[in-house]
């Protein structure tokens, strides 16, 4: 049995299908209210090497880690590891399980990780609102070229000008897809939520991407 709330449809505890323009977009990872389910997911661990923690360096054996050795007339530079104290290791030397992830390869995925591909798909189809534009303060410097505040968004000194909506339209969705995105740079950071809409700002040098999120209730 289906239970219609807003445009979801509930089948699981586990699993949302959403209604939009009268089909069905499954997102297993949203929730029902806009927050991301970080549950019991996980992401290879970049920290360990093969389950095992591992060193690249070990110290020098010249020096013995001080950075000189001694010889007639004082204390010079070691040669053997040009004053660092230490050596690269050709072969990485294992010196115990992964504390991160406990030999098992993998590690919870958090909010600094990176928006799955199903989830920028939900994000775009439900939240870009193309029938409005941004229309609050903005710096084009920070967003423009340091992408503060935006999820996405090119300068291209106009060049988009001279598009239909829809180019535009796929435009924008190529740029968000293939763009690099932290959880944390799209979530509110006050309750974890999604924004409601996502909404355009067009200007000369081009375009930016701008969350807007509900005001809070404090």
């Amino acid at each position: 049995m289906f239970f219609l709330f807003n445009q979801f449809i509930f089948l699981s505890r586990d699993i949302h299908l959403y209604l939009l323009h009268n089909r069905l977009i499954m997102c297993s990872t949203i929730n029902p209210d806009r927050t991301i389910n970080f549950k019991g997911r996980t992401k290879e661990c970049l920290i360990c090497l093969g389950g095992n923690e591992v060193c690249y360096t070990e110290k020098c054996r010249g020096c013995k880690g001080d950075q000189k050795v001694l010889r007639k007339g004082g204390k010079y530079k070691c040669l053997t590891c040009e004053g660092k104290g230490y050596i690269h290791l050709e072969t990485p030397k294992v010196i115990g399980i992964c504390k991160k992830c406990n030999g098992t390869q993998e590690a919870p995925l958090t909010a600094y990780d990176n928006v799955s591909e199903e989830e920028k798909v939900w994000i775009f189809e439900n939240l870009f609102n193309f029938d409005k534009p941004y229309e609050k303060p903005h710096s084009e410097f920070n967003e423009g070229y340091l992408g503060i505040g935006i999820v996405c968004g090119v300068t291209d000194y106009g060049a988009y000008l001279s598009m239909t909506l829809e180019e535009f339209k796929k435009e924008v969705r190529n740029n968000f897809l293939k763009g690099f995105n932290q959880y944390v740079s799209i979530i509110n950071k006050e309750d974890g939520k999604l924004p409601l809409e996502i909404l355009i700002r067009k200007g000369k040098s081009g375009w930016n991407a701008y969350p807007i999120y509900e005001k809070s209730k404090n």
